[in-house]
């Protein structure tokens, strides 16, 4: 039996045959289109598998624990003892005002210990701190104020609850380096100066001469091993919150204490800075050489909680929960956000 030659393919051939380059170029395209795609649903997962393999090896928290009148060693050492907690890290956060020739630089300060500390520094350029005397900086304070590392560094921390938290305003910037807490340009808000916060600073836990802690970073059994984007992540930390926010309920503290327990959110944008955190990723949120200060970003519910915790006392207390009755509500996690810069202004006053 003879065949016979499909038409239909034969036309193709001849036609390409012809017209080979324009064949050539729609080839050329369709492969570019193909690759393009294939490279999108590919960066989405690597940029995760990347982004939790940092927190990982810096050791970022699973949770946040913070308290309107400070945290206690007592205190650690019961949230250590709870089921699904695999370490508790006390820690300081304080604001202070680093002055300029020109202009006042905000900056955020925060507590690290060596390895295997939670939040672990990476350390970009110079060496860690040997005393409490010596800090690491991120490398854009360099780059914003002009200092290099060898130069002193002095902190002002205000007149306020936080005049006396570190136990000198001198300093010796001998390394910079990168935080996980940071993965994104926003430093956050303070009550310094313009309200905007440019940059971070590390210090050793012995250069603080607080009675008690700011923050506890906490770290879940298990959840190293899991992707912090998967939902199995999620189920576990969410059910250590409630098991800790219970606890919070029956601790005894005094009357107006409160005790949050935040969860750490994994963070959604590409890593960038340097070789992966996007603090790691630093914008230059610069406010030196400008005229007019930029209107501060509404503060979030955890530093309106830190706000009004730095300023809570046995004398003011009162006074806080009437500003809060006064909005209609009891509690900081009740306020509608349009009225945290208020109540902040509000408490300063006090």
């Amino acid at each position: 039996m003879k065949l016979r030659h499909n038409r239909i393919i034969t036309d193709a051939l001849r036609e390409i045959r012809n017209t080979f380059s324009r064949f050539l170029s729609l080839l050329v395209l369709s492969a570019l289109a193909v690759c393009f795609l294939a490279g999108l649903r590919a960066t989405a997962p690597d940029m995760k598998k990347s982004a939790d393999l940092y927190f990982d090896q810096q050791n970022l928290m699973d949770l946040h624990v913070l308290s309107t009148l400070g945290l206690t060693d007592e205190d650690a050492e019961a949230l250590a003892q709870q089921p699904g907690v695999a370490a508790v890290e006390r820690a300081y956060t304080v604001d202070a005002v680093v002055h300029l020739t020109d202009n006042d630089y905000i900056v955020k300060i925060l507590s690290f210990t060596e390895d295997p500390g939670i939040n672990a520094p990476r350390l970009v350029e110079g060496r860690l701190p040997q005393n409490a005397r010596e800090c690491l900086v991120e490398p854009l304070l360099l780059e914003e104020t002009g200092l290099q590392l060898g130069d002193t560094l002095t902190l002002d921390t205000g007149d306020g609850d936080y005049a006396d938290a570190l136990r000198t305003e001198t300093f010796t910037i001998v390394g910079t380096a990168d935080s996980p807490l940071y993965v994104g340009t926003d430093r956050g808000t303070s009550s310094l100066g313009t309200g905007k916060v440019s940059a971070f600073v590390l210090l050793p836990l012995s250069a603080f001469s607080m009675e008690t802690y700011t923050d506890f970073y906490l770290l879940a059994e298990g959840a190293e091993s899991l992707l912090c984007y998967d939902d199995a992540y999620t189920d576990r930390i969410d059910s250590l919150t409630d098991s800790l926010e219970a606890l919070a309920n029956v601790i005894e503290e005094p009357e107006g204490t409160q005790i949050d327990v935040v969860r750490t959110e994994p963070v959604t944008t590409a890593p960038g800075q340097t070789a992966e955190s996007q603090q790691i990723a630093t914008e230059t949120a610069s406010i030196v050489g400008t005229s007019a200060p930029a209107a501060p970003k509404p503060p979030t519910l955890v530093e309106l909680r830190a706000f009004v915790a730095a300023r809570s006392t046995p004398q003011t207390r009162p006074r806080i929960r009437a500003l809060l009755a006064g909005y209609g509500v009891a509690k900081l996690t009740d306020l509608p956000e349009s009225d945290y810069l208020d109540l902040m202004r509000e408490v300063e006053a006090l």
